[in-house]
Parts: C-alpha cells; structure tokens; sequence
C-alpha cells in the first residue's frame, strides 16, 4: 500500500486510533501541538493543531507525507525546482491532499482560526518513527521547538 492509498483507507475507515508507542504523548512547540494518533506498519497519524495566526517557514522531513486537511484556516508554499508556489489550503474539510516527497521544502501558515490537520508520514525506516515536528529540517520554531529538535533521530 502506497502513501495515498493509506490516507484514503484511513479516512474512509473513519481515522482509527490506535494504541501505540506514543499514546498520551503530546508534542508542543511555539506554533502548533500535535499527537501520534494511529501506527501501523511503515505509516503514523499525526494530529497537529496549529495555533492562531502562527507560521511555519520553510522547512522538510526526512520521509513522504500527505495531509487530510480538517478544518480552519491554513495556507501554504511549496518550492519546487527553483521556484515557490503559493497555495491555499482551503479544501473542504477531510480532503486527501497530495504527497509532499521527502526533502520537499514546504511552508504553512494559520489564519485568525488555526487549523487541524491529520498528516500522515510513511517511514523508510521503520527504526526512526517520530514526530513529523522532530524530525524537521529547516529554521527553529522557536525555543520550545528546540527543545523536542534535540530528541531528533540520528
């Protein structure tokens, strides 16, 4: 099963939680908070809750991701080759976006409302499973965000 495929499983099985080794876990940084909320196989759930009028540069993950947009305001950017593309992300709600690849720099940002997201992240290696907000390569969010980077895996 490919990344799109598990996201569209995963919204029509009607977003599953499940036990896992990040149960209760709740990842805080200065622009958002998130939670692992499903594991299975190579694939982890993550519920992000972005704060109001927060912004997040430029920045990638080491592995493929999808998001399931689930409601507020939220915009983002993408640079791909050598330009940057805005994009709004207002889709309707719980809609399977596409697959950013692994090193694909992307932004977003949240409107007066925040946002919440699921976004799904499919593991190469199945030894370096964390949060999407660890494993994050670009600025610093800000201090309480440099405090989970030091959990990175190496």
């Amino acid at each position: 099963m490919n990344l799109f495929e598990f996201a569209c499983w995963y919204k029509e099985s009607g977003y599953p939680r499940n036990s896992n080794p990040w149960t209760g876990k709740v990842f805080v940084t200065d622009v958002s908070s998130s939670s692992i909320i499903y594991v299975q196989d190579q694939f982890t759930v993550e519920e992000y809750h972005m704060f109001p009028n927060a912004h997040a540069p430029g920045h990638s993950h080491p592995v493929d991701t999808l998001t399931i947009f689930l409601g507020g305001e939220l915009s983002g950017t993408r640079l791909l080759g050598s330009g940057t593309f805005s994009t709004p992300m207002q889709p309707p709600n719980n809609s399977v976006g596409g697959v950013l690849r692994k090193g694909d720099t992307h932004g977003l940002t949240s409107g007066s409302t925040g946002a919440t997201m699921f976004t799904i992240f499919d593991w190469d290696n199945l030894t370096k499973k964390n949060s999407g907000i660890i494993e994050y390569y670009g600025p610093s969010l800000g201090p309480i965000h440099d405090q989970l980077l030091s959990q990175r895996s190496s």
